[in-house]
């Protein structure tokens, strides 16, 4: 009897084991795999059928804008190096290709799988506006500060001009910070360069307004320059008097004058 009750003493811990603790599953193993393109796929069996796809690209007459239609399907940046445009004038080139799977990722990593990932930093970087990407161009200073350029004059963040540490960039931002609000104070941020960028700032903001006062910021000869780039702009003839110069003055006259005539024949055009 003894030995009845020493038994259910010992089986009552083990059923109290099973029916009060929880059960415990194995975790399921999440695999990816590496084919030898470098395309990740979930299944080795996978494999066959892009190798099937890609030999099918390298067939067609078209062979980039097969790839490209073939990355973005599958939503991998791997397979763009095998678009062999570099050139970014092409509609189906690697930097597109990369930069279009790496947004539909959020992720502008995707952006090294491909040699021109600067490139698809900056287009990142303009479609998100997100300046910290810019940051991640680190060979060439040059090439980061165009992406700052380019993002401000996206977004015409124009108060984050003098964040650029180019002076040529960043009088081309004032500029365009100019042009785009027809704000003449921006050209006077412009530093005085032989390129004469402050001077055409003057001009043509100031066309956009109807108002040549702004040359008057100017020095020098640049001044009388300034008028006939408004005149040119213009067709207003009027501005050319402030100009000392004769024959300068003449000059100013003839490119009103011309402008006038251009208007005049596009009007025509539309009737």
């Amino acid at each position: 009897m003894k030995y009845v009750i020493l038994f259910a003493v010992c089986l009552f811990p083990f059923l109290g084991c099973i029916e009060g603790e929880p059960q415990v599953t194995e975790p399921i193993e999440n695999t990816t795999y590496v084919c030898d393109d470098g395309t990740i796929v979930s299944s080795p069996e996978f494999c066959s059928e892009v190798d099937g796809e890609s030999d099918s690209c390298l067939a067609s007459s078209d062979s980039d804008a097969c790839f490209y239609s073939l990355a973005i399907s599958r939503n991998d940046a791997s397979l763009c190096t095998e678009i062999k445009s570099l050139d970014p004038q092409e509609e189906y080139n690697q930097m597109n290709c990369a930069a279009e799977i790496a947004l539909s990722k959020g992720d502008y990593e995707e952006c090294e799988k491909i040699e021109d990932r600067y490139s698809c930093y900056s287009k990142y970087a303009i479609e998100t506006s997100d300046y910290s990407v810019c940051e991640m161009i680190i060979e060439g200073v040059f090439a980061r500060e165009e992406c700052m350029s380019a993002l401000l004059t996206a977004s015409s963040d124009w108060d984050s001009c003098d964040d650029i540490s180019d002076f040529k960039l960043m009088d081309e931002c004032y500029y365009d910070a100019a042009i785009d609000t027809g704000n003449m104070s921006y050209c006077g941020l412009i530093s005085p360069r032989k390129d004469y960028i402050n001077m055409d700032c003057y001009a043509d903001a100031g066309a956009l307004n109807n108002d040549f006062s702004g040359c008057k910021n100017l020095q020098g000869v640049d001044v009388e320059m300034c008028y006939v780039k408004y005149a040119l702009n213009t067709g207003d003839s009027s501005v050319c008097e402030q100009i000392n110069m004769t024959e300068l003055k003449v000059h100013c006259m003839n490119m009103a004058n011309m402008t006038t005539e251009n208007m005049i024949n596009n009007t025509d055009n539309f009737e």
